[in-house]
């Protein structure tokens, strides 16, 4: 978990589709996942060319996966909800975290939401607070390593995320 927490890789994935495995020690790989959903289409297809998303609003995903020996031990995912006219993001609604964890040293939060529009794209980010905590020698002991996770997204719907240390 260590290598997840402070080493994990500040990899871009470029497109949505197929996941990018990608091992950072022995026995240890993370895998780069991203998606989107259309939640409500508008009325109408509107001029938009065939890779555009349709007119309405959507939402996007970016997943980090760490997996040990092949057992997914965390996921952490960031969620955009958005609206496109088919051509640009009109206006982003909510940022949110979700989260799977079973390695039970450590604890993780999600703070900083925001989300934004520059540009005709959509941006959301969020900060993990992953805390380890314990004693030594009957002193306690607490960890906070913090990672930045953002998406962003265009016409097209998911354009890039990466999930990096702060």
């Amino acid at each position: 978990m260590k290598e997840f927490l402070v080493e994990s890789s500040t990899e871009r994935i470029e497109a949505a589709g197929t996941p990018v495995e990608i091992p950072i020690a022995k026995g240890v790989t993370v895998v780069h996942e991203a998606g989107a959903d259309l939640v409500e289409p508008e009325a109408g297809d509107g001029d938009v060319s065939t890779s555009a998303l349709s007119p309405g609003r959507w939402e996007s995903w970016y997943r980090v996966t760490q997996k040990i020996l092949g057992v997914t031990v965390t996921r952490l995912r960031i969620n955009l909800s958005y609206t496109t006219n088919g051509s640009r993001i009109t206006k982003t609604h909510k940022v949110w975290g979700e989260r799977t964890n079973f390695n039970l040293v450590v604890r993780l939060s999600t703070h900083n939401l925001s989300h934004w529009v520059s540009s005709g794209r959509g941006y959301g980010q969020l900060t993990w607070r992953g805390t380890i905590g314990g004693t030594i020698k009957g002193v306690p002991i607490r960890v906070d390593i913090d990672k930045r996770h953002r998406i962003e997204v265009d016409k097209n719907g998911y354009r890039s995320g990466y999930l990096r240390n702060i």
